[in-house]
């Protein structure tokens, strides 16, 4: 499983000095395999991909708990789950493309 947040401007970044500074533990929680549950988080996410078309998450693409609100969790266990009518509230307000390139940029 990544330990990278799929939300944009997320502050568990994806490197692994900034892993082992969490301020608070979190839960890294996978996208639901339902279509309509899974559409819901992504819109939410309000991500796009590189064609400006609504972001997809790969099979190993997860969120982390911080982009839920606390009652979206079941605590009843010895586990923390996500309920299943769970869907993303806290995520960055700016709609922001992907960015990433295959290629190194080159200097000149």
């Amino acid at each position: 499983m990544p330990s990278s947040c799929a939300a944009i401007n997320c502050s568990l970044e994806r490197s692994a000095d900034t892993l082992n500074e969490r301020p608070e533990p979190y839960v890294r929680c996978r996208f639901p395999k339902e279509p309509a549950r899974r559409l819901r988080w992504c819109a939410a996410l309000r991500r796009q991909s590189r064609d400006r078309q609504l972001w997809a998450p790969t099979k190993n693409s997860v969120l982390c708990s911080r982009h839920f609100a606390p009652d979206m969790f079941d605590r009843t266990g010895q586990t923390v789950r996500l309920r299943d009518d769970a869907v993303p509230t806290f995520v960055s307000s700016a709609s922001v493309s992907e960015t990433r390139s295959c290629t190194p940029p080159r200097c000149t």
